[in-house]
């Protein structure tokens, strides 16, 4: 059995008692506005220690790609932390599947964490995701940001638009070809903030398409085309495709991308 592993048919039956009941509850979300979402393959203590230290600004959720990982540790150490895990077949069958298909998994974390809060969970007004290879140092960075930013449908960084169709400037241009219509926009996502209104558009285009597609361009189309606001934090410009060089780790107010080794990250915060 896969402990905060989501069943519709159990998540909607309030009758049920005892601990199970108990679980499914707490998967329900708190009494927040914004939610913090980690992506992960499996967790990660260096990261469970660092964000236990959120829980009075945000609700916080680690989203599971491995399956076979048990949490039964986890959940007992931190119970400020809620632990998720889909079936992929759950999320594929619900259309929430190919949003990353760099990854060559037909579903991904990214898919469970946009199941999850466009179809479990739409309790709050705004989520931010967070890929593990993201490096901040402290909780502050994100509620300023919140502050400065605070009506935001998406927060992102490197936002293109393509106005005339063409596709030799950004290979991943050809996804948005025939899906939408001109223009097409795209971004960085690996860490960004998504508002509801936002999320409910995602939620109609996987009811329309039977899927997603790929994030770099889904999230900036649909937030562009529908007239919502999308915003680049200046704290976001440490972001970049290529993994970041050690000595270019040096500003705390900024997010970088990548930091692949995550006992780095631990490393970073012990210097500051």
């Amino acid at each position: 059995m896969k402990l905060f592993t989501a069943r519709s048919k159990n998540i909607h039956n309030k009758k049920k008692k005892g601990k199970r009941y108990s679980r499914i509850k707490r998967m329900r979300g708190g009494s927040k506005k914004n939610a913090l979402c980690l992506l992960v393959r499996k967790p990660n203590v260096i990261w469970l220690d660092f964000l236990n230290g959120f829980s009075d600004m945000y609700d916080l959720y680690i989203v599971i790609d491995d399956n076979t990982v048990s949490l039964n540790d986890f959940i007992s150490k931190y119970p400020s932390i809620k632990f998720l895990q889909f079936n992929d077949y759950e999320c594929k069958a619900a259309g929430f599947w190919d949003v990353n298909y760099l990854m060559n998994k037909e579903v991904t974390a990214w898919d469970k964490s946009l199941y999850y809060f466009c179809i479990k969970n739409t309790s709050y007004d705004y989520v931010w995701f967070c890929e593990e290879d993201v490096f901040f140092y402290n909780k502050e960075i994100l509620t300023n940001i919140d502050k400065k930013h605070s009506k935001a449908d998406l927060l992102c960084t490197n936002l293109n638009h393509n106005i005339s169709g063409e596709l030799t400037s950004w290979w991943h241009w050809y996804k948005a070809k025939d899906l939408f219509n001109l223009p097409w926009s795209a971004a960085l996502v690996c860490m960004c903030r998504m508002s509801r209104k936002l999320l409910e558009r995602v939620k109609a285009f996987s009811e329309q398409h039977k899927k997603l597609e790929f994030l770099e361009v889904l999230f900036a189309i649909l937030a562009h085309q529908n007239n919502m606001s999308i915003e680049e934090p200046e704290e976001f410009s440490g972001i970049t495709f290529p993994v970041i060089p050690e000595n270019n780790v040096d500003n705390s107010n900024r997010i970088y991308h990548a930091v692949k080794n995550i006992e780095q990250h631990a490393k970073y915060r012990s210097k500051k």
